[in-house]
């Protein structure tokens, strides 16, 4: 045993680290985040923090259970509700890639966990089980890292609904009562309200629309699965979807009007089971085509999805408006309920700063700062800064002058990495550099960036005559390249409009690193040459298709 741990394999898994680190007391806790990558495994980390001494290591899911046994207590328990025939190659999942939150009083570390991996529990003949302690908010000890207590709110996840979340920690008189707590407005739609000494569940309420479950049972904090929610036999519209009800923008509490101010999406996806190399994929995996139901287009996927459904019929008997939408909400936490709410520019707007004088800040990907009344929802102000913003704004006083400032840059604009930002995006419309935003109260807007322009279209190379080739790369494009690489103006290069030298290094940069100081990994570890010179194909065809297009137009 090394270090005190058993498994050292974790250390060569694709692990990033995207949340901030968390200040314990004389401990310094840093998450990671991985859980959809293949052989990720959750933990966290806590560090002296004066000397950098690892002080324990926390892991959220069981190991393989053919390596021995669980390397921490509380695992044995958790192995459990694991399915025996699980794919632990493929990891567990369960990171800790954003919401963490400490009581000094009680020394307790809280942190929210994702979904378990793969997600999809049903394959391979598995029936699944609850696979603690994956999207879950944990209770662990500051002073040796052992847990204190658990809640998991969704059991057996199959719709990537993380407990990640923002953590918020507050006194709130519940019931006639005092109570301590930390509450989690979820991914899966729900407002959390735990004891934050036991883990009581107090309350659970969806602020969002929810289609996966019926609700919340007070007693055993299950939720009541709903039927529609599977995807086992057929494709299957779920809200929210898998960007969540709320993501990863923070979330703001007003400790006089008990009110937690939270930018809420409201948007579902169609999940479709795909475990063949037709639809992409490898036996084992399935995928969630995220697309809103107002872009559902069955034509368009046929190719890669077969056949599929119109969005009317899998949305039969649901009452809610399927087009994606965003609202500031205002959510009473002692009435469990939403006071007022303001229809916001995207779904996928910024985090939320509320003030004591009656204020609640937020931007958006069009590119607005806005106040509003913390009463009533009033916008009260709205000002161009020409970015997409995610982060929340913070506020202070210098010299008796308030300002307000906003982080802005890379990630503003767009629901999901892969998606192309959206015209109306200042992201779209000017770019979205990394800048640090100041205003001051009563002072002029800041300036706007210079537009955006696309490079000019090359001429591409000539276009490849196989069409089965073009349809292979399509399908392995779709796979492992439009994560990133979207077709339009997104935040990594459009490779339809590569450059001749780059067209002559195809192979190199995916196959051998040849871009790896850019960020660009290799894939030579999953792609062989012919699957490289496929996709090439493909976007050949895909460039001439564009410089058709643009002959007759504007370029897409």
């Amino acid at each position: 045993m090394e270090g005190g741990y058993a498994d050292r394999a974790w250390e060569r898994k694709p692990y990033t680290v995207t949340g901030a680190p968390l200040l314990a007391g004389d401990l310094i806790i840093v998450g990671n985040g991985g859980a959809d990558f293949a052989g990720a495994r959750g933990y966290v980390s806590a560090y002296d923090l004066k000397s950098g001494e690892l002080r324990w290591r926390f892991f959220t899911v069981p190991r393989n259970p053919a390596e021995g046994p669980q390397d921490q207590p509380h695992l044995e328990a958790a192995l459990k509700t694991w399915d025996p025939r699980h794919r632990w190659e493929a990891g567990s999942g369960g990171n800790v890639w954003d919401g963490m939150a400490y009581d000094p009083a009680l020394k307790l570390v809280y942190v929210g966990t994702a979904n378990a991996a793969p997600y999809n529990m049903h394959l391979g003949g598995r029936h699944g089980g609850d696979e603690l302690f994956a999207a879950s908010i944990i209770a662990i000890h500051a002073d040796d890292g052992s847990m204190a207590w658990y809640y998991q709110t969704t059991p057996g996840d199959r719709w990537d609904y993380d407990s990640t979340q923002k953590l918020v920690l507050a006194d709130v008189e519940l019931d006639g009562r005092l109570r301590h707590v930390v509450m989690q407005a979820a991914k899966n739609g729900f407002y959390y309200v735990l004891d934050r000494a036991s883990g009581e569940l107090l309350s659970a309420h969806n602020f969002a629309f929810v289609s996966w479950t019926r609700g919340i049972d007070a007693k055993t904090g299950r939720p009541a699965v709903d039927p529609s929610a599977s995807y086992d036999h057929g494709p299957a519209l779920l809200f929210p979807s898998e960007a969540g009800a709320h993501s990863w923008q923070p979330m703001a509490y007003d400790i006089k009007r008990r009110m937690t101010f939270i930018p809420a999406i409201e948007s579902g996806n169609v999940i479709v089971e795909a475990s063949n190399r037709r639809a992409g994929l490898v036996e084992g995996q399935f995928t969630t085509p995220a697309f809103p139901p107002e872009v559902y287009d069955p034509k368009a996927m046929h190719s890669l999805y077969g056949t599929l459904p119109p969005i009317t019929q899998l949305a039969r008997g649901m009452k809610t408006n399927t087009a994606s939408r965003g609202f500031l909400r205002a959510w009473s936490v002692p009435e469990h309920r939403v006071v007022w709410e303001a229809q916001t520019a995207t779904s996928w707007d910024g985090g939320v700063l509320a003030t004591a004088g009656g204020l609640v800040f937020q931007g958006d990907a069009n590119g607005s700062l806005n106040a509003y009344s913390s009463d009533t929802g009033e916008r009260l102000a709205s000002v161009a800064m020409g970015s997409s913003m995610m982060a929340a704004p913070m506020t202070y006083r210098v010299g008796g002058t308030q300002y307000v400032a906003i982080i802005a840059g890379y990630g503003g604009g767009g629901v999901i990495t892969g998606w192309p930002l959206d015209p109306a995006s200042a992201a779209y419309r000017y770019g979205n550099e990394g800048r640090i935003i100041v205003l001051k109260l009563g002072g002029p807007p800041p300036p706007l960036p210079a537009l955006r322009t696309d490079p000019p279209l090359a001429e591409p190379p000539a276009r490849p005559a196989d069409a089965q080739q073009i349809a292979a790369g399509e399908v392995l494009y779709n796979r492992f390249c439009s994560r990133c690489h979207v077709m339009g103006r997104g935040n990594l290069p459009d490779l339809r409009r590569m450059q001749p030298g780059t067209h002559a290094i195809f192979n190199a940069i995916v196959l051998e690193g040849a871009y790896s100081p850019k960020g660009m990994a290799r894939f030579d570890d999953v792609l062989s040459p012919a699957d490289a010179e496929a996709i090439h194909a493909y976007l050949l065809d895909q460039a001439w298709q564009l410089k058709q297009a643009s002959a007759s137009g504007p370029s897409p």
